[in-house]
């Protein structure tokens, strides 16, 4: 059984479909999807870190009725849920009605007062090159040093050197933290980190009254890998009998101890044909 997120009155499914094929990541996305072809990681590195997460997604990604959807599988995989992938000026607009809303408009005030943690600088020291004014600054003033009088001119060069400085910083910043995020996910990422059989262990700590902690062990098993939905999600189970479970990759451990579970018999693929292609209308 199968489910679709409906689509919001506001935006048609016309609609949708060409807001989708404007966004230049959505439209990639639905050409390596319509024409069945995933791209290998050597060519998807190159590309920034939505086209990565939407790349290691792709056994979840489809094309229904002209449209991108993910799909979400139940953990014994008997139903499915079709949740529409919203381009950006969707999302934009959803975030601008979620601030201009009375219980959103504290959120946006946060986000613009916190330090971002790619650049260590706040939205407002980027966007404006100073800090936002608190109710407790207008009450008890600013030191001298930051109220000396100066002329137009002086101020204007002055905020010119400043934004400078801080673009240039946060630049090499947001470079340093992409590099990290890139090497992480090159040593974790790999097309085939587990398959249908393999004996693993599940990272599932407890806590029981009465044991310490550091005595429990924090891992469960051996499961074994039924499906691999995408990259990063499997559904695993313990026995023939037990319920399955969808787990995240950084869950899951190799088994390397003896007797591996040996009652799941994997399936040969049915053959690829023309027809069991999804192709965009």
């Amino acid at each position: 059984m199968a489910t679709t997120i409906q689509v919001e009155d506001e935006w048609s499914s016309e609609e949708l479909k060409k807001s989708q094929k404007k966004d230049s990541d959505l439209k990639l996305i639905r050409n390596w999807v319509k024409n069945g072809v995933r791209p290998t990681w050597q060519e998807v590195s190159r590309y920034g870190t939505t086209i990565k997460g939407y790349w290691a997604q792709w056994s979840s990604l489809c094309l229904r009725d002209g449209l991108l959807h993910r799909k979400w599988e139940s953990p014994d995989g008997v139903s499915a849920v079709y949740q529409l992938v919203l381009p950006k000026a969707r999302i934009h607009q959803v975030l601008e009605e979620l601030h201009s809303s009375p219980s959103g408009g504290h959120f946006g005030v946060t986000r613009t007062l916190a330090r971002h943690e790619s650049t260590t600088y706040t939205p407002s020291m980027l966007t404006s090159g100073r800090e936002m004014k608190l109710p407790t600054d207008l009450m008890l003033g600013r030191p001298l040093e930051e109220t000396e009088e100066r002329s137009l001119p002086e101020f204007v060069e002055d905020l010119r050197k400043r934004m400078d400085r801080i673009h240039r910083f946060a630049r090499e910043k947001l470079k340093i933290h992409s590099d990290k995020m890139k090497q992480r996910l090159d040593t974790t990422s790999t097309e085939t980190a587990f398959k249908p059989g393999d004996a693993v262990w599940l990272y599932a700590p407890k806590r029981t009254k009465g044991k310490s902690p550091k005595l429990q062990s924090n891992w469960e098993g051996p499961y074994t890998i039924i499906k691999k939905i995408n990259d990063l999600v499997y559904r695993i189970q313990l026995s023939p009998r037990s319920k399955p479970k969808v787990v995240h990759l950084e869950r899951l451990a190799k088994y390397t101890g003896h007797n591996p579970p040996d009652w799941f018999v994997v399936e040969d693929p049915p053959p690829r044909t023309e027809d069991s292609v999804i192709r965009d209308e």
